[in-house]
Order: C-alpha cells, then structure tokens, then sequence
C-alpha cells in the first residue's frame, strides 16, 4: 500500500479477536472421546475440490498412523460449506470422529493437526496446536499459482512468521506415507509440540 501511496494503519487480525480456546474437557465428552489419549485433528478444507485433492492422502495418514499408534484417536471437520458424506465415508471406517463446523473446538482438543493451508492454519496456530500443512490442487492450478505467487512458503502461519516453523506438504508431497512420517516426527518429539505464537 505504501508503494502505492495509499495511507493505511494495520492494526490486526479479526482472528487474533474471535478464537478462544475451548473447553477441551467438554469438546471430548461430548464426541466420545478419549480424555486420555492423544488426539489428531484432520481439517481437510472447506471447498469440495480442495477436500476432493487432499481427503485421500490424509485418510491414507490415518489409517497409517492408527495402525502403528493404536493409542491415538482422530476427529475430522467437515466445514459447514461442505455437504455430509464424502469425510464420514472416508475416515468414520478408519475409527475418525467426523465433527461438522468446530474447527475451534477440534483444533483446541488435538495434540497435533493435519490442516489443508488456509485460515485454519491461522486458527491451529492462535491455539497453540502444533500442525502439518498440507496444500494440494490440479497441476494446472499450482503452475500458474507458482508464476503469480512469489512467497517461499504456503501457509499462513509461515509466512507471517517470515521463516518455516510448521512442515508444509505440497503437491506430490501431499501423499500417506510422507504425511504420517512428518506427523511421527511431531508426536515423538514434545519440544517440537510446542508452538508459541
């Protein structure tokens, strides 16, 4: 703006306002869910194509992970914007909460969060949650972004940071065995659990 000669004053993000963090104790009870088990947050998106590119991966994770960690449980958001069926058909057999509309809650009750990049990965990082972004579109799609975009990182937790302090998946990357291996690494190390914003 400034460039531009617009005179404008930042004073913030609404979010940094709006996101509290929720009653855990309360958001597991009432998903039936383990107070004493570990918890990840599945948040795919909220536009059917983003889910659509990035559901298969993060189920494959899933099923990985609660194979090599049977003490974990997973409850997955489906954004409001999203019809019923595509999320509970995918992660309810793989033993995945499925939760409509509570990213807050989820995100505030995970010890860990598999986020597509977009404002929930602003929200994961106002609650401490730490995460591993995932941003996944067609070929096309990503060639063009990468002429038109010209930052070094996808999300917006590591941009406004200035420097990578969450993993970010992108493209191929976005795949089960390279989303369970960054996810691993995150639970067995707790320093790196610790995300302070």
């Amino acid at each position: 703006y400034r460039e531009a000669g617009v005179r404008v004053r930042f004073v913030g993000h609404p979010l940094v306002d709006l996101v509290r963090p929720p009653d855990r104790s309360a958001f597991l009870a009432r998903h039936g869910l383990d107070p004493g088990r570990p918890l990840v947050a599945v948040l795919p998106g909220s536009r059917p194509r983003e889910v659509a590119h990035n559901l298969p991966s993060l189920a494959g994770a899933v099923e990985r992970l609660a194979r090599a960690r049977p003490g974990l449980q997973f409850v997955a958001v489906r954004a409001p914007t999203l019809p019923p069926g595509p999320l509970e058909a995918r992660l309810t057999p793989l033993g995945a909460r499925v939760v409509s509309g509570e990213a807050h809650g989820a995100l505030g009750a995970a010890d860990l969060a598999l986020v597509a990049s977009g404002t929930a990965t602003v929200e994961a990082a106002l609650l401490g949650t730490p995460m591993v972004v995932v941003y996944k579109t067609s070929r096309a799609s990503f060639a063009v972004g990468k002429l038109l975009v010209r930052v070094p990182w996808i999300s917006l937790v590591n941009i406004v940071a200035g420097e990578e302090v969450v993993p970010e998946l992108l493209q191929e990357e976005v795949n089960a065995d390279r989303l369970e291996k960054e996810a691993a690494a995150l639970l067995e190390s707790p320093e790196r659990l610790l995300l302070d914003v």
